[in-house]
């Protein structure tokens, strides 16, 4: 399903999806600033993409990892 709405909000628990990050960040990680609009493009050609893209600020135990691409998480026990 595509959709221009962010998937999280502040205080979502999250995980990076194992396709983009691999073994690189292990950890349960929560979501601490809200949505950031990074990218929007209306696609002329292309109708099924989404047009706007979002990032967050994530926690992962004491390191902070800033502006990371909702298409590199996922939603702790859904499939965001």
């Amino acid at each position: 399903m595509i959709s221009d709405d962010p998937k999280f909000e502040v205080g979502d628990l999250v995980l990076f999806r194992d396709d983009y990050m691999g073994d690189m960040v292990e950890g349960l990680g929560i979501i601490i600033t809200g949505p950031r609009l990074m990218f929007s493009h209306d696609w002329q050609e292309h109708k099924g993409y989404p047009n706007n893209f979002w990032a967050y600020d994530i926690k992962i135990g004491n390191e902070l990892f800033r502006m990371i691409p909702e298409e590199f998480l996922r939603g702790l026990g859904n499939e965001a």
